[in-house]
Parts: C-alpha cells; sequence; structure tokens
C-alpha cells in the first residue's frame, strides 16, 4: 500500500529519490567528463591554430628561400649550358686548324723520315760507287727509295746495300737488277737499289 499524505499525494519513497540523485549525479558526470574533453579539444584545436599562425610565415620565408634558390640555380645552370654551347661552338670552329696542325706535324715527321733515310743511303756511298738515278716516293705511309748504281765490283756493291739498308722502321732492302757494267771498271757492276721505310710510327 502507498503512502499517502495528508493532502492525498502519493509520497514518494527514499529508495525513487535516491534513484533520481543517482541519475542525475552520473548524468553530471558524464557532462562534466565531457565538458573535460571538448575543453581539452578547444585547447589543442587552439594550440594547433596558434602553431599554424606562429609557423606559416616561416614557411612561407622558408618556401620564398627555396624558391629563391631554386631560380638561382636555374640561372646557374643556364649560364653553365651557355658557356658549354660556346666551348662547343669554339672546338668545332677549331678542329680543322686541330686536323691542320696533326697534317703539319706528320708531314714534318714524313719529311725528317724522307731525309734521313735520304742522307743515309747518300752517306753509305762508298768512293767505288755512283748514282745513276735516285728516286724517292710516298705512297700510303711508305717511303720508297731506288737508286740505279754502278760500282767497280761485287765488293763495293755490296758494301753501299749493307750501309744503305740501315735505319728505322726498314720494311726491307734488296739489290736488284745485277748486271756486268765497264762503266767504273772493267769488272763493274750496274744494279738497283730499293728501299721500303714504314713512314707510321
Amino acid at each position: 500500500m502507498q503512502d499517502m499524505s495528508s493532502h492525498g499525494r502519493v509520497q514518494r519513497s527514499g529508495k525513487s529519490i535516491n534513484l533520481e540523485a543517482n541519475i542525475l549525479s552520473e548524468w553530471l558526470g558524464a557532462t562534466a567528463a565531457l565538458r573535460q574533453r571538448l575543453k581539452l579539444r578547444a585547447v589543442v584545436l587552439a594550440a594547433v591554430i596558434c602553431g599554424g599562425a606562429v609557423a606559416l610565415p616561416q614557411l612561407s620565408g622558408m618556401s620564398t628561400a627555396m624558391a629563391a634558390r631554386a631560380a638561382g640555380a636555374q640561372a646557374r645552370n643556364a649560364q653553365s649550358a651557355k658557356v658549354e654551347a660556346e666551348l662547343d661552338r669554339r672546338a668545332k670552329a677549331d678542329q680543322p686548324r686541330v686536323q691542320e696542325a696533326h697534317m703539319l706535324a706528320d708531314s714534318r715527321a714524313n719529311l725528317n723520315t724522307l731525309l734521313g733515310n735520304l742522307t743515309l743511303v747518300v752517306n753509305a756511298v762508298p768512293t767505288s760507287v755512283t748514282f745513276d738515278t735516285v728516286r724517292a716516293e710516298i705512297l700510303d705511309a711508305e717511303l720508297t727509295i731506288t737508286c740505279k748504281s754502278q760500282a767497280e765490283n761485287d765488293a763495293a756493291g755490296q758494301l753501299f746495300v749493307d750501309g744503305a739498308s740501315k735505319g728505322p722502321n726498314v720494311v726491307y732492302a734488296v739489290q736488284a737488277s745485277t748486271m756486268k757494267s765497264n762503266v767504273l771498271a772493267k769488272n763493274g757492276v750496274a744494279f738497283d737499289f730499293i728501299k721500303r721505310v714504314n713512314l707510321e710510327p
């Protein structure tokens, strides 16, 4: 049976009041925790916004500095490319002169070899040998010296051939077309001497 007051109202029991107080207490606790979480989120959000506001000018400055460095690097690369193009152009323009210099050096070396070998052949002539003709030809980087000679005897001719055959880069040196000749002496000989020398180093 329910307890009734003198006015006819039902009186609440102590248990009912405690239950409402518990629910209210739990709700207040949950609300307080929610407010605490919201405050914490608001503080974190404010910190992020403040940090962004502070960092944004620095990041902008860094971005500007990096853009300036990149522009400077591009300008240096463009300048280097211009210098390289100019050097290539000069090298191509100078290439004919370089080739001429190489050809001139080769020609001088060939001339020195030719003169050296001709001098060696002429100096190898003993008093008992004479030349009718001496001819020098250069073909395919080879020097060929051909001498039509007269000697007082076979020994004098062989002495000339042995001396004239010496020298660097000799491919071959031979005595050819030997025949009797009385131009220098009664037992004389006429012969051809052919010497071939490689002109390439």
